[in-house]
Order: C-alpha cells, then structure tokens, then sequence
C-alpha cells in the first residue's frame, strides 16, 4: 500500500511530521514525498529524510497511490484535487495534532518523531550544560530573535554553568561558550544537543530537534502560539512578556510588526529566573544571582478593590483537597468570603478540613449536602452544586465579586488579585463583559482553540466565550433571575436541552486547566504530557 505526502515547510515542521510518518509506516504503508526543488536544495532537510522515505518527487504522479495527504499550508496546484488537507485555521491546536487528525490517527497513536543524531561530536561534559539557539535574520524569524543573547551567555558562564552555542552561522554573534554555530549538520548539532541539559531558544527548529533527542527547553515567545508548537516529550517552560499585539503569528499584525517588543522586553533576569527550575539543587548558584530588580511579586502590583466570594465544591479527593486548601492560604487572597460545599463527600476528613480552614481576611461559610441528594455519580461536583454556592454568595452584601474555584487546582501569589484586574481590564476593552476566564496559554495541556476569542491585559491572559472553565471570576451582578451554569451535555437526545439552556441566559462548563494547575484533570485527561512543566504564573 502506498501512499503520498505534499510538504514544503521547514525543519522543526518536518520533525514534527515524522510523528504522522511514524505511524503511516507501523500501518503498513510505503510513504513518498512530493515536494520541490528548494527541499532537495536543502541539506538539513535531506538529512532528516533520509531513509524515511520509499520515494522523493517533485512533480504529482496522479496514479499509484491509495491516499495523497497536504501537509502544506496552502495546496499545491500540482495536486490541487480532492485529497486529504488540514484546517490551518483551527488555531490553538498542536500541529502535531494537526498532522495526525489529517491521516485519521489520534493522541494515542503518537510514538514520538522519527529522527536520530549523528555518532558524534562528543563533548567535554561539566556538571550543567546550557545550550543556546536563536532564529536566523530572515524577514519571518528576525520577529522572533531575541536580543540579549550575548549577556545571557556571560551571565551562564560567571554562574559556572557550560554554554555551547549551536544554529547557523552569525546567529548568535558576540555571545561567549563552545562555538558550534555554522560548523555542523542537524544530526551533528542534535547529537551536541543530546548531550545539554537544557536548551534556552525562541521557538525555531532546534526546539523541535531539542525536543526529539530529550533535551529540556525554555522557549522565549513572543509573537509565536506556543499550544501550536510546544515540545511534546520533555520538560519545557516559557518566558513570554505580555503585549497587546502578541500572540500574532500569522496574523495582519504579524506581517505589519517592524518592532517586536514582545521580544524584546524579555530580560535577563526573567530568563535566568525560570532557568533555575531545570537545574537541581546541587548545581544552583551559591551566590545571588542576577535577576531584573521588579523580578519579585509585588503585594500593591497587584493591589486592587473589592471583595470575592470564592464558592468550592468538593466531593471526596481529599489528597488534591489538601494541597488545594494549603495552595489558596498561601497565595494570599483577595478579602472576603469562601463558601465550602462538601457534597455528599464519604471521606470524613473532607468535611474536617472544610471546617479548620481559616485564612486573615476570609470568612468562611460550610455547607453540607447528604450522599442521596447528590445529583452526579462522578468524582467532581456537578454545575448544580456551583449554582447552589452562587446563589448563596449573591445573597452576602458586601461581596462584589464572585469566583468559582475546583478543589484539585494549585493557586499562584496573587492569582485573586490578577483575575480581578484582568476583569475590569475585559470590561474596558468589550462592551458588556460580566464574566472571563484568566488563563496561561503556556499551560502544555490549555485548549485554545479559539484563540481568536484570546486577549492579553497587563495581569494575564483572558479569553470571552459562552463556554467558560473552571476556574473564572464574575461580576456580582452578573447571574440574573435564575439564570446559572449547566455541564454540557454529549448525549444527542440532551442537545435541546443545552440550547435551551442557553436561550434562557445558563453558562456552560467545560473543565479544562486554566490560570492553575487543576491537578485531577491533568493527571486523568493527558497522560503523555505527564512530564511537561507547568507555567509558573499565568
């Protein structure tokens, strides 16, 4: 069985087609590739294709093969007929995914990439080695360049750590480490690669390469979607400034941008900041290291008015419960009142550390309901028990916020604070805003996808939508009459029922990890991305 491939995109592209290819080839099938003269031209290309592929053509043979796929982003006129192609506008979704939902394949058929470094060069290996990478100056990737690479590297080597230095020739001009730039093939740089123990890069195609022989990656993003392109097999976290305009990858502002701040407003400091979660504790600096000054969580940065009713439901799980209640103590919350609802819990202890929570500043209101009267047979609360808390916490006078929390999600300082001011943020810039979801487009396991509904404000990312998460904030005033949430129904015969719904003025819930590590929902849901990283704010 044979089958075609059309693909003329770049190399952490075709690293990450590899996955498709690996699966087409465990099913049987003998793969060819069209593509065109630039390719053959190419030589890291070649170099990863190698053995790949049964054949390597430039021009569409119209008989011979049982399927033809278009990995392209836009078909080729050579192949332009009824074949198998991909939504490129189904943004916020891996292009893994992408690749692999174009062949009819799932999550569960990915095995990784097909790609091997080469034997050698070894390098002299120390205690921690850093590898840099950074994008070309063509007009595409100079928007994703960062700046102060040269600063970087003498900072990493005054703390005593390695640095090589890998990618093209002048791509990394003035910095200081084991120059390898413009001297070795992709196979030669991922087997130097494989030996580091972390690569700090945009996101270019040595954060793919990065990726495929298990190295860990911090990625410096600016304008780029990191959902879209993220690792897949190993540790990694980002560094990103907040700007209006970013993320625009693709979009009218990203061909417009002659000056891309979202890339240069990227310290130092903020790079070595989020380094230091790679290093174990042995090898971390003995002294203090440089950091930007503004570095640290500032309690007024974030100051703001009003007070919150925090409503939390909480059925059994009293080992996510736990960190859950220690987590929001310390993240020092907005004043105001939490409201706990133990529903139909079985576990005695739940309603034990219901009743000991005490945090300065919170007044804390305990309900209880009675194992009969749960309406769910699920391990987490039902909407009808979030309902029950609103309605509660609208009846409190001197509450103006409403925020709805899960019991298994792990707060960052001052996530209250930043919810609010995102809020009020939303509301200035959409008319009519009563309700957002904060939430890290960074996270490796977020669905954004409908990243056209995603806005950045100076606090954190928000996203508008009639479906919202599980954790979101609301005005007081937001819920009307009897108005509340629904879980959305995947039964066909419910579907009037959630229209309904929806007609009348209900929300509806989908759970999803948001501005918090929701630590049930990532442990059940995504398995193979166990050992991604979680943002460390949002």
């Amino acid at each position: 069985m044979r089958v075609a491939v059309c693909f003329l995109n770049g190399v952490g592209n075709f690293i990450f087609l590899t996955a498709a290819i690996k699966v087409l080839k465990r099913w049987g099938y003998e793969v060819d590739l069209i593509t065109d003269e630039k390719f053959l031209k190419h030589p890291a290309l070649m170099e990863i294709s190698n053995g790949i592929f049964n054949k390597i053509r430039t021009k569409y043979v119209e008989d011979g093969y049982e399927k033809v796929f278009i990995f392209n982003w836009s078909v080729p006129a050579a192949v332009r007929r009824k074949v198998k192609t991909i939504n490129w506008q189904e943004q916020g979704i891996h292009e893994v995914q992408h690749y692999l939902d174009c062949i009819g394949a799932s999550w569960d058929d990915f095995d990784g990439y097909i790609f091997k470094p080469d034997l050698k060069p070894k390098i002299r290996k120390k205690d921690f080695t850093i590898a840099l990478a950074n994008c070309s100056r063509t007009n595409q990737a100079v928007k994703k360049r960062w700046d102060k690479f040269p600063e970087l590297s003498e900072v990493l080597q005054d703390l005593g750590y390695q640095v090589v230095l890998l990618g093209l020739d002048g791509e990394l001009e003035g910095c200081k480490g084991i120059d390898y730039t413009g001297k070795l093939t992709l196979r030669q740089t991922a087997k130097v690669l494989q030996q580091c123990n972390l690569l700090i890069s945009p996101s270019t195609g040595l954060s793919v390469v990065a990726d495929a022989v298990g190295t860990s990656v911090l990625l410096l993003e600016g304008p780029m979607t990191t959902p879209k392109s993220h690792p897949l097999l190993v540790n990694y976290a980002v560094v990103r400034k907040y700007v209006a305009c970013a993320p625009c990858f693709q979009k009218s502002t990203w061909w417009m941008c002659k000056k891309p701040v979202c890339m240069t407003r990227i310290e130092v400091g903020d790079v070595i900041q989020k380094m230091l979660n790679f290093i174990p504790k042995m090898y971390r600096p003995r002294r203090k290291v440089f950091v930007k000054k503004e570095k640290a969580v500032k309690g007024r940065k974030f100051k703001c008015d009003g007070k919150v009713a925090y409503c939390v439901a909480c059925f059994n799980r009293y080992h996510l419960l736990k960190s859950f209640l220690k987590s929001f103590k310390e993240s020092e919350p907005q004043e105001g009142h939490v409201l706990f609802l133990n529903d139909g819990s079985t576990d005695p202890r739940v309603k034990k550390a219901l009743l000991d929570f005490k945090v300065d500043g919170i007044e804390v209101h305990y309900f209880e309901a009675d194992q009969a009267a749960q309406r769910h047979r699920c391990r987490c609360p039902s909407c009808a028990s979030y309902n029950f808390l609103l309605k509660k916490a609208e009846k409190i006078e001197d509450v103006d916020y409403l925020a709805v929390c899960d019991p298994d999600a792990i707060f960052k300082p001052f996530w209250a604070q930043r919810m609010i001011l995102t809020l009020e943020y939303a509301r200035r810039h959409h008319e009519g805003v009563g309700l957002c979801s904060c939430f890290n487009a960074k996270h490796p396991v977020y669905d954004v996808a409908e990243s056209q509904q995603v806005f950045s404000s100076p606090y954190g990312q928000y996203r508008l939508k009639r479906g919202v998460n599980l954790l979101f904030l609301m005005r007081k005033d937001f819920f009307k009459n009897d108005f509340g949430l629904f879980d959305v129904e995947e039964n066909s015969a419910d579907l009037s029922k959630n229209a309904e719904l929806a007609q009348k003025g209900f929300w509806s819930v989908v759970l999803q990890p948001s501005m918090a590590q929701h630590m049930g929902a990532f442990a059940s849901s995504f398995v193979r991305l166990k050992r991604c990283l979680f943002a460390e704010d949002f």
